[in-house]
């Protein structure tokens, strides 16, 4: 256990290496989260929020482990529906380069979006595509062989992106 707990103390260690290293030290020895805390000189809820991170799937996961995105924009991302929401999310994330505080608010508005008729995986893969590389929510209605693509903007400076990004 010592040297599990050693590992676990290292600075250069990933959030991801210290999740999957605070799961090993909890199963293998039978321990609360609390228990494991005090064996680490830390607060419970930073183990609990650790230990969150393994719920991410393995797109969140590989992001975070690569630093492309931090531990607070995964722990936003978990907090999503499925795995594929949270891909969707890790997307957003990125295209847009959203901060934790914005990745927050992101996942608080995606939770709240009415639930639409189910649109088609391809009209669906469009839209996070677009999304993604514009910076902008996008909402598909339709099917694939007629539908409507809707762009929305906030401010006054997203749309002046979004319209340079466009070419318009």
């Amino acid at each position: 256990m010592l040297g599990l707990i050693e590992n676990l103390q290292r600075a250069d260690l990933d959030p991801i290496e210290e999740a999957r290293g605070l799961h090993r030290l909890i199963e293998e020895f039978g321990l609360t989260h609390e228990e494991a805390a005090e064996r680490l000189g830390r607060n419970r809820v930073s183990i609990t929020q650790s230990l969150r991170l393994l719920q991410a799937c393995p797109a969140v996961q590989s992001a975070i482990s690569t630093a492309a995105i931090s531990a607070g924009h995964g722990r936003s991302l978990v907090s999503l529906p499925t795995p594929a929401a949270q891909e969707h999310g890790l997307r957003v994330v990125l295209g847009r380069r959203l901060s934790v505080r914005q990745t927050e608010a992101w996942v608080g508005s995606y939770a709240e979006l009415p639930r639409r008729r189910r649109v088609s995986g391809e009209l669906a893969q469009l839209a996070a595509d677009l999304e993604a590389r514009l910076g902008v929510p996008v909402s598909v209605s339709g099917r694939v062989g007629r539908g409507r693509l809707t762009l929305h903007f906030r401010s006054r400076e997203e749309l002046s992106e979004l319209r340079e990004k466009l070419g318009v």
